[in-house]
């Protein structure tokens, strides 16, 4: 029985990651207007930050998160 539903579960969720919407990579980043490179762009689909405002951005949800 529990094997069962974790394989249900399971598919769910594949099928849910397979179907997921993906957004288009920004050309800039959203925070600071720099051009975000190319390898980034096609390395993580959707991305809207550089490294360096993301690493910021990131930061701030952890801290948030904390408290």
């Amino acid at each position: 029985m529990c094997s069962k539903i974790m394989k249900c579960y399971l598919e769910h969720r594949i099928s849910e990651h397979i179907n997921r919407s993906v957004g288009v990579s920004a050309f800039e980043c959203e925070e600071c207007d720099q051009p975000i490179p190319v390898e980034r762009r096609m390395s993580i689909a959707g991305v809207i930050r550089c490294v360096a405002c993301q690493e910021v951005f990131e930061l701030k949800q952890k801290h948030y998160r904390s408290i």
